[in-house]
This record gives structure tokens, sequence and C-alpha cells, in this order.
């Protein structure tokens, strides 16, 4: 199944969105595990790069201007509830300006969760690369009047071209994007039917526009289900390694655990603990994979696990221990 998710839809994750990211996730391990082909045009790429900082700055700038405030009466304040109330106040203030440095850390790390999320989706995707060819006929296609495109920019014309040399001939695309240089301008839920007429007759296949992200896994349930399979399959991976018995099973494991770029908080701890009271994982702890599987969880996963298991598991492959 292939698959085109414009650039607005990976920076509604720094805005404000219903979206989910865990379904940005989901999307990684069906790409990797081939049940779906994400087409990645280079200029989306650039446009993701390019405007993240702006997207963040503006949500950030929102939620440093929220504030909550009341103002009492004279009366209210012989009431235990007044203080308690001014309390809670001063709570939310001193939690905003914590959440605010934090934020402003991860985003200069580049490490917020969005980020390690979808650079993940990024590695899996088909890259299509920015051509001079490609170049020429998205300004041709700007010049001649032609959709997607805005005043004096050919970056959706380049995405679109990009698309229409890349995916083969016959095979139906799902188109996820909520610019409206692909809408229709009488339905914003359907696409633009120029755009729609010259797919079909050019390739020759079906179109499925899906104006968000949600949309398009509500539609295609039987990708649900393959994502759930997925989720199965790595709850069983993280199982036969944590409960190991023997050399060769511990290195399959790990072999196998390669595999996902996401764990949930208890697969984490349970693994770690693991690394720890299995005598056997512990004993092949200096083994180069288990050592980098290991080492690679707890960096990555540093604020999920246990602070004293994280320390001991820390000191164990430094050699500490």
């Amino acid at each position: 199944m292939n698959l085109f998710i414009d650039t607005n839809i990976f920076l509604l994750f720094f805005h404000f969105t219903s979206e989910d990211l865990q379904q940005l996730t989901k999307l990684s391990d069906l790409i990797k595990f081939k049940k779906i082909k994400l087409y990645l045009p280079q200029q989306v790429v650039d446009e993701f790069e390019r405007n993240r900082d702006a997207k963040i700055f503006d949500a950030l700038r929102n939620v440093e201007q929220q504030r909550i405030e009341f103002q009492f009466p004279h009366m209210c304040k012989e009431y235990s509830e007044y203080e308690a109330i001014r309390e809670l106040l001063q709570t939310f203030a001193s939690e905003k300006a914590k959440l605010l440095k934090k934020l402003k850390y991860d985003i200069n790390k580049t490490s917020l969760k969005a980020d390690d999320v979808i650079a993940s989706l990024f590695a899996v995707a088909s890259v299509i690369p920015r051509s001079p060819d490609l170049a020429s006929k998205a300004e041709l296609r700007y010049r001649l009047g032609n959709p997607p495109g805005k005043d004096g920019s050919l970056g959706d014309a380049l995405n679109w071209e990009s698309l229409l040399e890349t995916v083969p001939d016959g095979e139906d695309l799902s188109f996820v994007g909520g610019d409206k240089d692909y809408r229709s301008k009488l339905d914003e839920n359907s696409f633009n039917p120029f755009l729609f007429k010259e797919w079909k007759a050019r390739k020759r296949s079906k179109l499925l526009y899906y104006p968000r992200l949600t949309a398009y896994f509500e539609e295609e349930s039987l990708d649900i289900s393959l994502a759930n399979e997925l989720e199965e399959e790595r709850a069983s991976a993280v199982e036969d390694f944590v409960h190991s018995g023997t050399f060769q099973s511990t290195h399959s494991a790990v072999e196998k655990l390669h595999e996902y770029r996401e764990f949930s908080n208890d697969q984490v701890n349970a693994m770690a603990d693991a690394a720890l009271n299995n005598s056997q994982i512990r004993s092949i702890v200096g083994d180069s994979d288990v050592r980098d599987f290991l080492s690679d969880l707890v960096k990555t996963y540093s604020k999920s696990i246990e602070v004293k298991t994280r320390k001991t598991l820390r000191d164990i492959l430094a050699g500490d221990e």
C-alpha cells in the first residue's frame, strides 16, 4: 500500500492537534515491515526542517501567554478555601515554568518525542530525491496555472510531480494532507478535482484522500489490525528477552528487539530489570550486541527507567560492577 503524508501533517505534532503521535509510531512499524510504502519527497523533508522552529515558536508563545487569574473580594480572605485556591494558582505557575524549561531544553536538543518519532518515520520512508527534471516540471505546472501551488512557491507542485514520477503506474495512493492547495474548494474533505483527474489519467489508479492522519487510520482498519499484530510481536520479543535462559536465546532475542524502535514504559523497565536479575543476561552483558542494545535502551528511555535500576545498569555497562 502506497502512502504520502504532506508536511503540514508532520508539523501538527508540534502545535495544537487532536492527532495521536502513537499513530505515527505504528505507521513507522508498518513501513519497516513493508506493510506500507511511504513516499517522502525531499521537498517534504526540507519543508519540515525549515518550518519546525516557527511552528514550535507559535505554540510556545501561546503556552507562555496562558494565565489563570482570579479576583476575589476581601470577604473571601477569611475562608480556608481562599488560601487553598491561592496555593493552587502558585502551583500552576511554578509547574508551568518547570514545563517550559524542560520543553525549551528538549526543543533545542531536537529531542522532543515528536522529533524522535518523525525521525524514525523518515528513516524508513522511500525518499524521492529532488532533480532538475522534477524542478522543471514543477515550474512549468506553476507557470501554466495548474494546481497545486501557492503564489511564488513551487513546493507543492514539486511534491506532486515527485509522486507522479515515482509511484508505479496502476498502484493506488493514499494521500494525507490538510493543505488547501490539494483540497476541493467546494468540499474540504474532497481532493482537488483537477489533480484527481490528472492522477487517474496518468497513473491509471485510484487516489484516496484523507485530510487528517486520524481519518486515514480510521478508514484503513486493516492497517490498524496489522499494527496491533506488530505490537503483539514486539511484546513477544520483550518476553523472550526477559525470560531468556540460554546464551543463544538471549542473543536471538536481542537481534529481534533491534527491529523495533518503540517500547512502552512497562516493557522498558521489564527489560532493564531482567538485565540485572536474569543471571543468564547479566553473565553476557559484556557481549557487544547485548551491551549495545542495553546502552541504547538506557540512553533512549532514561526518564522511563526507575532511578535505582538505571544507575545500577549504567554502572554495569560501564564495567564498574
